[in-house]
């Protein structure tokens, strides 16, 4: 009885701790999958902007090339990823300078667009990777905990029916037992506790086996 209530407890305390783990796993998996979720969120805001920053960069660089190509016959060096020469601070020159600057600094937003693009789904690519790897690990421990945890709880209920048992066992035995002692308490007086020492009880023996010798041979004269 007791072995099986150790072993009871035992199985009841692992249990215990299995549940906690797996209240702190499946916590952790749900705030993993909320920040996960934020953050594919922001990230899909951020490429989309990225990507229609560039749309709109992209048309405004079209337009400025258009409205100076319709303004003056060569457009030669009005785009450039390098510095303009310097220009006369009048006249034509002037427009083209300030034309030629404005789409540079258009080019160089639309590559930081580009870059901000690429880099955020590089980000949000590996971000999901780990996701997956993390949430995949995770179902792995928390199948094999549920399965230990289902059989820690079955150990734990055939050892408290085990415990039950030999509980029974023992208080059919001790009431057994104690019937038994009444029983011997009984024979004790008739054949134990007769008051007489045991001279006398041999005694009294020997006249009880004469007495019935003595009977016996009156049987055996009267047929």
């Amino acid at each position: 009885m007791d072995q099986a209530h150790a072993r009871s407890s035992k199985a009841a305390e692992r249990s215990t701790e299995l549940s906690d783990d797996l209240a702190h796993l499946t916590k952790s998996m749900g705030e993993a999958t909320e920040q996960r979720n934020a953050e594919a969120e922001k990230n899909r805001q951020t490429i989309a902007d990225a990507q229609g920053g560039q749309a709109g960069v992209e048309k405004a660089i079209a337009i400025l090339k258009e409205f100076y190509s319709n303004n003056q016959s060569t457009t030669t060096g009005l785009v450039q990823e390098t510095p303009m020469p310097e220009f006369d601070l009048s006249g034509e020159n002037t427009q083209h300078q300030a034309g030629s600057n404005v789409i540079n600094m258009l080019s160089i937003l639309l590559s930081d667009f580009a870059k901000l693009e690429a880099e955020t789904q590089a980000d949000e690519s590996q971000a999901a990777q780990e996701f997956k790897k993390f949430m995949n690990e995770s179902k792995q421990n928390k199948a094999v905990k549920e399965r230990d945890n289902e059989m820690q709880k079955s150990e734990r209920d055939e050892q408290a029916n085990n415990e039950q048992e030999a509980k029974d066992e023992l208080e059919n035995t001790m009431a057994e037992n104690k019937a038994a002692l009444a029983v011997y308490e009984k024979l004790k007086k008739k054949c134990v506790d007769t008051g007489l020492s045991y001279e006398d009880r041999v005694q009294k023996r020997q006249e009880e086996i004469q007495s019935l010798k003595e009977g016996l041979q009156i049987l055996e004269d009267a047929a």
